[in-house]
């Protein structure tokens, strides 16, 4: 039935701070195990993200991360053009994304603009008190946002832009730290993926050229030959004008024997054959074509291809 004294009063204040001490301590050990969980899984995804080489696969892995681990629903990855000092996004996930792909942004513009221009992560929470900010367009769909720049080396590659448009909890420093050091693999990973992208180009380039190159070549090789082929042409045209002529004078002077136009009109096919296999021979070698291919070849089927060639 005794109340609390001053006594008991003083233990319970003291007990309760203790308590106050004790819990602070175990939520700081619970957000080290937390963030040291992620960094764990942010280091084993980018080991997986290092092998993937596809500009078209690689931004579908990252959004999937970004949706499992920071709680994001919706983002995009600007690509820095530095012809034209623009960002180009080139790919978007979640909320507008079909309206926010490939559009281009200024550097210093919005605050995926922003954070390319000073190179540093932005959060929209404390972008809002600054002036740039507050002359910005508002998206009341954002409930929170982080704007990553994409640095491999010293090159900058582009942007990485988080938002949570569902939830309203807000990003916070622990989630921008996992964010930036998840950024800084996600930037090496597109650097090398738009280099063998860049190569695959170079590459087709190169094989249209030295396609067209071959092509021209052969042309050039094709008028050397024309002069002689006319002529080979105008043997075999010849001796069939002169035995359609022969054929003709016999049947008009009734000299008309069975055997002797059966040999005259084999003759007449010979000389056909003759110039057919030449011209065959030389539509192969004018043959056009997209792309080399390549294929396994009988080489002495070419060489006597050649050796025809040469002899007509």
């Amino acid at each position: 039935q005794d109340g609390f004294n001053n006594e008991d009063v003083s233990h319970l204040v003291n007990f309760a701070h203790l308590a106050g001490v004790i819990i602070h301590r175990i939520k700081e050990e619970q957000e080290k195990k937390d963030v040291s969980s992620s960094i764990v899984s942010i280091y084993k995804f980018t080991s997986y993200l290092s092998s993937i080489l596809s500009m078209d696969i690689l931004p579908d892995k990252i959004f999937e991360f970004l949706r499992d681990n920071l709680k994001s629903d919706s983002g995009s990855i600007g690509v820095f053009d530095e012809k034209t000092n623009e960002i180009e996004i080139f790919s978007s996930f979640g909320a507008r994304a079909d309206i926010i792909k490939g559009k281009r942004l200024k550097v210093g513009e919005r605050i995926m603009g922003r954070a390319v221009k000073e190179r540093t992560p932005i959060i929209s929470e404390k972008a809002k008190e600054e002036e740039w900010y507050k002359e910005m367009v508002q998206y009341e769909y954002v409930k929170s946002g982080i704007s990553i720049p994409l640095i491999a080396g010293d090159e900058l590659i582009g942007v990485l832009n988080l938002k949570r448009t569902v939830t309203n909890e807000k990003f916070n420093e622990k989630d921008i730290e996992l964010a930036t050091i998840f950024a800084n693999s996600v930037a090496v990973s597109l650097k090398n993926a738009k280099l063998v992208k860049d190569l695959k180009e170079s590459m087709e380039k190169l094989e249209t050229t030295t396609v067209h190159l071959i092509q021209t070549e052969k042309f050039v090789a094709l008028g050397e030959l024309t002069a002689g082929v006319a002529h080979e042409l105008n043997q075999p045209l010849n001796s069939i004008k002169i035995i359609s002529q022969s054929i003709i004078r016999d049947i008009e002077k009734n000299r008309f024997e069975k055997d002797s136009l059966v040999v005259d009109l084999n003759d007449i096919v010979n000389q056909i054959n003759r110039m057919a296999e030449i011209i065959d021979h030389m539509r192969i070698f004018t043959r056009s074509t997209d792309r080399m291919l390549f294929e396994n070849v009988d080489v002495r089927n070419s060489m006597e291809g050649v050796f025809k060639i040469l002899g007509q």
